[in-house]
């Protein structure tokens, strides 16, 4: 399975366009999915020891398979004075919450509708740009060695790091 990822804040009359990091948005296959948080990784960019925040639907008196979407995969509203409401804002408040370190490895591992937010994508670049600092030139691609000695070339790595970039003044990345 691969991932959309959005800026929640796309500029007005346009509409995100899949792999085009300037109208907000960037199309990841499953394999390219992983190579990118391989590379991330490996920069630091990652928070790889957090776990993803859960909340009990015990808690609020509801079913753990309380639905959200319906079959037309349209997501379903629940009145907030109810407890499927207040479970389902307490799922949303998680969804998009801001976890005060890097950007957390299960954020990109699922497309649970996670809010990267700016500040998590802030601080991640912030360690990439210690990382390259130094570097005569910043990469524009980057080489991935794989399990069986074969390497996998992420040509588009410039781009995914400007769509991080300018991800920071768009309101984040969803991840879809």
């Amino acid at each position: 399975m691969g991932y959309e990822l959005y800026w929640p804040d796309v500029p007005v009359g346009e509409e995100p366009l899949c792999h085009s990091p300037a109208r907000g948005c960037f199309e990841l296959p499953e394999q390219d999915t992983i190579d990118t948080r391989c590379a991330m990784d490996d920069y630091g960019m990652l928070d790889l020891a957090s776990d993803p925040p859960t909340v009990p639907a015990e808690q609020f008196g509801v079913s753990p398979q309380l639905e959200f979407y319906d079959e037309d995969c349209e997501r379903i509203e629940y009145s907030i004075d109810t407890p499927e409401g207040l479970y389902q804002r307490a799922i949303v408040a998680v969804q998009r919450g801001d976890t005060g370190g890097r950007i957390p490895a299960w954020k990109l591992s699922s497309n649970g509708a996670w809010l990267v937010t700016p500040e998590e994508i802030g601080r991640s670049l912030a360690v990439y740009d210690d990382r390259v600092r130094g570097c005569k030139v910043v990469p524009a691609s980057v080489e991935i060695l794989e399990d069986d000695d074969s390497s996998t070339t992420l040509v588009w790595w410039a781009e995914w790091i400007e769509f991080l970039r300018e991800a920071i003044n768009r309101g984040g990345v969803e991840v879809y």
